[in-house]
Formats: C-alpha cells, structure tokens, sequence
C-alpha cells in the first residue's frame, strides 16, 4: 500500500516535470482529502491516449467543495458512479414516483462528460488555481483560466452566460 502511494506520487512528480504549468497555477492535488471543504477553482489536465503529444488542459471548475468535486470527477473518469434511487418531482416538490437509476453507467452530462475524458485521456490530475471565496471572483478566475488554457471539456455555467466576455 505505501509503496502503490510512492509510486504514484513518483509518477506525478515525473509527469509534472515534463509540464511548464502557467504561474497562476499554485497547487497539484495527489489527495483529495485535504481540499474537501476549501473553496476555489481547479483544472484537470491528460494526455491524449491515441496520440502521443504533451499535456492539455480538459475542464476547470468552481465550487465551494472543490476537494469532492475534483475527487467525484476523477471517479466518474475511471467509470465509478454512485447512482442512487432516482425520483420525479413536481412543481411543489411532491414526489411523484421513485425509479432505479442504472449502476455502472454514466446517467447525467457530468457523468458522460468524466467517462469520455477517462476513455480518452491518461495520466489525468487536478491543480488548484485559487482558493477564492468570493463566487464572483471564482467565476472569473475560472472562465479566464478555462479560455486561456483552451479547456477542452469546459462549458460556460448559467451564470457566466449571463455576463459577456471582456
């Protein structure tokens, strides 16, 4: 067990070697855990695994969690998901009826999203690049960082479609 952690933080530090980072960028993740109740923006970066060229930025993110989310999308990347019983509401929150949502299988865009990145890429990790607690401001660091990077994954949120780009 302690040599599998050596070994991939050995790796980690070999990958990161061979990548010049922006300098905005102020952490790399190998444990989740530590980030579960920090707030901030993260990035995911891969290499392709049909072709053989360097690292590419795929998603940045913002959240008040980013230490669960970053650790939930590495697990949808490697097909794990925790589909739970499912339910239909309506208007006035009444649940209406109750299903079984399939296991083992990437049911929301989030999940499909992971899924296709995990089949696609290799050698994936998440770097933090602000501890912000301001919403606003994580919005922006991370719009700007995901267009800077080219992200190939990222997607505009509800709330930064409503403000035009500078």
């Amino acid at each position: 067990m302690i040599a599998k952690s050596i070994m991939r933080n050995l790796s980690l530090k070999i990958n990161l070697e061979k990548r010049n980072f922006p300098e905005d960028v102020k952490k790399v993740v190998g444990d989740f855990s530590k980030y579960l109740k920090t707030e901030g923006v993260w990035a995911c970066y891969g290499i392709p695994k049909d072709i053989s060229s360097g690292w590419v930025c795929l998603n940045v993110g913002q959240s008040r969690y980013i230490g669960k989310e970053m650790r939930t999308n590495s697990e949808y990347s490697k097909g794990i998901f925790r589909n739970k019983v499912g339910s239909y509401k309506n208007y006035n929150g009444d649940v209406i009826f109750t299903f079984d949502r399939p296991k083992n299988k990437p049911v929301t865009i989030r999940q499909r999203v992971w899924y296709d990145i995990g089949k696609k890429y290799k050698s994936l990790f998440f770097v933090i690049i602000s501890e912000s607690q301001n919403k606003e401001e994580r919005l922006a660091i991370e719009m700007e960082y995901a267009i800077k990077n080219k992200a190939i994954y990222w997607n505009k949120s509800p709330e930064q479609k409503k403000k035009p780009e500078k």
